[in-house]
């Protein structure tokens, strides 16, 4: 037993004893600077494989390829290069049409591409070409001749349902009109409710330059023309499955206020309208007073009509309304935006059409219809619940803040661009069986007044603000509104539980633009060849290394005593110490190297030290 004991004693003196000595300090240098260079060695593979990519998608020169580049390479020296080619190539509708990205489901989120798009010139079965969105009469400096307007009056999507509308306001903190101004206010700590009230004395005293205070002059005095001319009027965003009024009836129809800029199309915002929905016949003519009446009947521009709306046109006149001052600034603001002028316009010369923008067809539709214009509808209950649904006799019906704005905001001889499906324009009622959302409850007036006295006396500030009087309608948009909000606490109340009424199940609002997005650009990774970039991965190991030998016998043997006790033992031969080393790992993880090093130092080899390898 103790002869055993003894030479057990004796190797482990003989194989310490063979350790070779070499200098650490040149190891631990040796072997940092060995991972550097490994490491910039990948990284030059990795950016010469990022430019043969680059270079395939360049000769390539398609939306799906550039898409699979910047998810590959998302932040890259080119990426932002690829985004200025694709950006581009979604202005050429055959490229898109190559692409995995569907067309409908492009421009359900950004009109503004429909005329690119779609064969909206029904006379010659094509799309229009980029280069006539453009206004064609403003200086070609002038900056607002890039806006252009999107006539979408469609009513029912592509599954015959009804489209609904989600306005979409004009956000004034973005665009280019106010940016320095916007920036003057930031970097001196102004309030933006603040910004209207700048001394022009204050610009002059904070800007020394006097290129820069004249723009900010500018857009200030163009700011507070918004300001007091169009934002104080501002309403709230119209957002409706139905159009409401004696029942429900399809809706969908809007205008969309589009600018181009660096190869791209902006959405600015989306507004509610109606277009033609009837017609009149005079019927008799009063020979003394010779007032006419007239027989209203339905006419929408299908069929045999199809004509009666030109796909281009052109907004010529620029009016205005009797309920705001045409003042100094305005007449400025016309200046820029090619003219306009503080005329009046009167349908039968007595029922004011506030802002009226005349809606001019381009000569190559000889058959449309001229005079029909941009104005605010009636201020009727029916014309304002109506919105959305075709029931005008062919101008473009707006809401009281749509036409300040599409007046303040749309340049003259900006181009109209009118799109619809003709079997997908409609203001039908529509069926009981379509009918999802809440519906209202209301037999008669009586219950319908009973609740709009109970939503007065409750909520006055909400009554007022929606106009919801005391006496009215049991079945228009107003009250159709108010229940929408009321309906629970309301079906408490005495009166409420008489009404026969089941609240729906389950109403909820999916945000499917982001996943659409999301699944289409999915589906262009898993059609292509994927990019395999783990290649390039820069994967690190630790050992603590515990002794060097000359002999790899030697470094073997002491290894295997260490590994009898429980540890992971690595031995490899280091050409910077010239002897094989013995270690403890490979650990995947530094901090667990880290954390076992001092224990080891202690128990097995005082110098004992960590050396990093790269594996890939």
């Amino acid at each position: 037993m103790m002869r055993n004991i003894l030479k057990v004693f004796i190797l482990t003196i003989l194989l310490f004893s063979c350790k070779t000595s070499y200098d650490k300090g040149y190891s631990l240098q040796c072997n940092k600077n060995q991972i550097q260079d490994e490491t910039k060695e990948i990284l030059r593979e990795k950016q010469e494989y990022i430019d043969s990519c680059y270079q395939s998608v360049i000769s390539l020169n398609t939306i799906n390829d550039y898409t699979l580049f910047l998810q590959v390479f998302p932040i890259d020296i080119y990426s932002e290069e690829i985004k200025n080619k694709r950006r581009k190539l979604f202005l050429q509708k055959e490229k898109v049409e190559e692409s995995q990205f569907n067309i409908e489901e492009i421009i359900k989120e950004n009109p503004c591409y429909i005329p690119i798009y779609k064969n909206i010139d029904y006379l010659r079965n094509k799309n229009i070409e980029l280069e006539k969105l453009y206004n064609s009469v403003l200086d070609s400096m002038n900056p607002y001749r890039n806006r252009f307007i999107v006539g979408d009056l469609n009513t029912l999507n592509k599954e015959g349902k009804s489209r609904g509308i989600k306005e979409k306001f004009f956000n004034i903190n973005e665009g280019w009109e106010f940016k320095e101004l916007f920036e003057f206010a930031i970097t001196n700590n102004i309030p933006t409710d603040s910004i209207s009230i700048i001394d022009t004395r204050t610009i002059k005293t904070i800007v020394p330059n006097l290129k820069e205070q004249k723009k900010i002059k500018k857009q200030l005095l163009l700011y507070n023309n918004y300001v007091s001319k169009v934002g104080r009027y501002l309403e709230d965003e119209i957002e409706k499955e139905y159009s409401s009024y004696g029942g429900y009836r399809y809706t969908g129809q809007k205008l969309c206020f589009c600018e181009i800029t660096e190869d791209t199309i902006l959405l600015i915002a989306e507004h509610v309208t109606s277009a033609r929905g009837k017609t009149r016949h005079r019927t008799s003519t009063d020979s003394i007073t010779g007032i006419s009446t007239y027989q209203y009947s339905e006419a929408f521009p299908i069929g045999k009509q199809r004509k009666y709306y030109a796909a281009h046109n052109r907004i010529t006149i620029r009016n205005w309304e009797t309920s705001r001052k045409y003042t100094k600034s305005d007449i400025y603001r016309d200046s820029l935006l090619g003219g306009g002028n503080a005329r009046v316009t009167f349908f039968d010369g007595k029922s004011q059409l506030p802002n009226f923008m005349l809606i001019d067809p381009d000569p190559t539709y000889p058959g449309a219809m001229k005079m029909n214009g941009i104005h605010e509808g009636s201020l009727s209950n029916m014309s304002r619940c109506m919105l959305g649904t075709p029931q005008s006799l062919g101008c473009f019906r707006t809401s009281d803040y749509g036409s300040k704005f599409c007046r303040w905001w749309i340049p003259r001889f900006a181009n109209l661009f009118i799109y619809f499906d003709e079997d997908r324009y409609t203001n039908r009622e529509l069926p009981e069986n379509e009918m999802n959302g809440i519906k209202l409850p209301f037999g008669n007036r009586k219950e319908g007044n009973l609740f709009r006295v109970w939503v007065n006396k409750n909520y006055p500030n909400y009554a007022k603000k929606l106009d919801l009087e005391k006496d009215g309608s049991c079945s228009n948009c107003f009250i159709q509104a108010a229940w929408e909000e009321f309906y629970r606490e309301y079906l408490k109340t005495k009166e409420g539980k008489k009404l026969d009424f089941t609240p729906p199940k389950t109403i909820s609002e999916n945000d499917e633009k982001a996943e659409m997005v999301e699944i289409l650009e999915r589906e262009i990774v898993t059609k292509h060849d994927k990019i395999d970039l783990t290649q390039f991965d820069i994967i690190e190991e630790y050992y603590i290394i515990i002794g060097c030998f000359n002999e790899v016998k030697n470094a073997t043997s002491y290894g295997k005593k260490f590994r009898n006790k429980g540890h992971n033992i690595s031995v490899f031969y280091n050409s910077s110490a010239q002897c094989h080393f013995v270690s403890i790992g490979p650990y995947q993880n530094k901090q667990k190297s880290l954390s076992d090093l001092p224990s080891i130092q202690k128990n097995i080899d005082k110098e004992a030290w960590i050396y990093t390898k790269i594996v890939n």
